[in-house]
């Protein structure tokens, strides 16, 4: 029995949408240590071009230069989601999904960052 094309649109448009909000939610399942580095993070002054810099170093290849996602999802749709900088900094120390961690990264750079992007990214 084939399904219908309008139900299969929905599927997809439903599978599509699941994974966009689970790229973009704050729940990592951690065990509170990355939440101690996170809220740390949270807490640092974020310089705006330092942190384009670690973008394009870092994240641009799968979220490209503009945060509209490619292989990543699209970091303006989840900067202005209102997701606070801690739930962010959560997911790049920790990684989510198809996202590696880069708790390699300084928390600084990370602050930096974020800053980027929700101010840059996100306010245009």
């Amino acid at each position: 029995m084939s399904t219908p094309p309008r139900h299969l649109a929905v599927l997809v448009l439903t599978a599509c949408l699941a994974l966009t909000l689970s790229a973009c939610s704050s729940d990592d399942g951690d065990d509170g240590g990355s939440t101690t580095r996170a809220t740390t993070i949270a807490g640092l002054k974020g310089d705006q071009t330092a942190g384009k810099t670690t973008y394009d170093n870092t994240c641009a290849a799968c979220h490209k230069v503009d945060g509209t996602g490619d292989i990543g999802p699209n970091l303006v749709t989840c900067a202005k989601a209102a997701l606070t900088v801690t739930a962010v900094a959560t997911v790049v120390v920790d990684g989510q999904g198809t996202m590696p961690s880069y708790s390699t990264l300084t928390d600084q750079d990370i602050a930096n960052t974020i800053s980027y992007v929700k101010g840059q990214l996100a306010g245009k």
